[in-house]
């Protein structure tokens, strides 16, 4: 993920909703990212409503994945969780 200089230490909060099977329970939980001017890697841990990248990070330069089957990187559309960006 690539940011520009001038947004360097500025923090992203997203909040997710966390709904666990079996019990219907929904909690709140923030993740911050406290990004620097440049190049970042970065994963999300949990579920978000809309894990489209322009919901989650609506101000990011550039982000990309990298697909390890066709040895190339990519510019995803949605944020997979568990998965470096």
């Amino acid at each position: 993920m690539r940011i520009d200089d001038g947004m360097d230490g500025d923090n992203y909060t997203i909040t997710f909703v966390a709904v666990h099977t079996g019990v219907i329970t929904e909690s709140a939980v923030d993740q911050v990212h406290s990004l620097t001017a440049g190049w970042n890697l970065i994963s999300v841990l949990v579920l978000a409503d809309d894990m489209s990248v322009a919901s989650l990070f609506p101000d990011i330069q550039a982000i990309y994945a990298w697909d390890p089957d066709g040895e190339l990187d990519y510019v995803p559309s949605t944020i997979e969780v568990s998965r470096g960006y």
